[in-house]
């Protein structure tokens, strides 16, 4: 039996060792080389036997003869150690791909029948690629779904966002609009959560919520009280006009002294034409 070997060219380095192992979390062996006078390299298998998303271990030139792997730090990821010449050895932690979620609410108290704000930051800290990266976002019973905008979903992706690949050091943000219900009791504390996962993900979702205080509805403004009048003046009852003022009636003589010039100016009267 013949067995075939098919060349497939990697990179071009000065390279005194490899090793393999799975460096990025999927299904796919990768290989890490040993470089000497340049930075390490680590290329990521495919599944096909090509090597494709090569990249510096760091950014450090070394002279490295030997490299191994193994999870020294505990976690799930392999680590690299490089044997160097005439220089210090050195151990490489593989962060691969992780995600941190932040959520944010805004505004932090709203009132019943107010709109509320989610906004959703994923950020991917590792030094791979994160695709199929996915939201989810199950809204509290008391808010009703506006609008969400930045997901393959929009405007209704609740509960699930799709974010696809983000790249190591990328981020991707959306937003998800809500309305408080009008019946919401004042002081009600709403807590959401976001959950994010990916397609190569070996570790727990990760998991963030924000909390929200429902507030009091605003006082209503008091009447302007009436302007109290002063003096005489009164208010009238309804169909009566209001006195404006008080006026000085005059006394039983003076009418009498009036009465008796007049009767003086009538006798005056009748006795030049009489």
């Amino acid at each position: 039996m013949t067995v075939a070997y098919q060349s497939r060219r990697t990179v071009v380095d000065f390279s005194s060792a490899v090793t393999s192992g799975l460096f990025d979390g999927d299904a796919f062996l990768d290989v890490v080389f040993a470089n000497y006078s340049q930075a390490n390299r680590v290329c990521l298998g495919d599944g096909s036997g090509a090597f494709t998303g090569c990249a510096n271990v760091s950014a450090d030139t070394n002279s490295s003869a030997g490299v191994t792997s193994g999870l020294f730090d505990g976690d799930a990821f392999l680590d690299v150690v490089f044997a160097n010449y005439s220089q210090v050895n050195r151990v490489y932690l593989n962060a691969a791909t992780t995600l941190s979620v932040e959520k944010v609410g805004a505004p932090q108290s709203v009132l019943p029948g107010g709109q509320l704000t989610y906004t959703v930051t994923v950020t991917n800290t590792g030094l791979f690629d994160a695709a199929g990266v996915v939201a989810t976002d199950v809204l509290p019973g008391e808010v009703a779904l506006v609008s969400t905008n930045g997901c393959a979903e929009d405007p209704t992706a609740v509960p699930t966002c799709t974010l696809g690949t983000i790249v190591a050091g990328g981020s991707a943000q959306y937003t998800i609009i809500v309305t408080v219900g009008a019946a919401t009791p004042p002081g009600t504390v709403l807590t959401n959560a976001v959950t994010v996962d990916w397609t190569a993900n070996i570790l727990a979702a990760q998991t963030t919520q924000t909390e929200t205080t429902v507030a009091q509805s605003p006082p209503q403004p008091e009447p302007e009280p009436t302007p109290a009048r002063t003096g005489t003046e009164q208010v009238a009852a309804a169909g009566v006009l209001p006195f404006t003022g008080s006026r000085r009636l005059p006394t039983l003589a003076g009418i009498a002294a009036g009465l008796l010039a007049i009767g003086a100016l009538i006798a005056r009267y009748g006795r030049r034409h009489g």
